[in-house]
């Protein structure tokens, strides 16, 4: 479900009730979806831990392949695990979903 620490682009724009809908975007025009997502991944991977104690328990890449990249955090007090998710499309097209 879609909760206040719920981000997707995918969901009804017209649903009152989602209030964490992001809209998805595209990669630069002359960047190649194969290039973008080397770009994400890299800028993913140099995402240092523990900023604001909001991720202190750590970070990892768990897959990157295809266009399609799952990463978790782990909070530091808490142990929680959250995931995000990114995916470009072969049109440029960028999914992001993160709980």
């Amino acid at each position: 479900g879609y909760g206040p620490n719920c981000f997707s682009t995918t969901g009804d724009p017209e649903d009152p009730q989602i209030t964490t809908l992001l809209q998805p975007w595209k990669i630069p025009a002359k960047s190649s979806p194969a290039d973008a997502f080397a770009d994400l991944e890299a800028v993913v991977r140099a995402y240092p831990p523990g900023q604001q104690n909001v991720d202190g328990g750590g970070f990892q890449v768990v897959k990157a392949a295809d266009g399609y990249l799952y990463g978790q955090f782990e909070s530091l007090k808490k142990g929680k695990v959250d995931d995000v998710e990114f995916a470009i499309g072969q049109d440029g097209t960028v999914q992001v979903r993160s709980s």
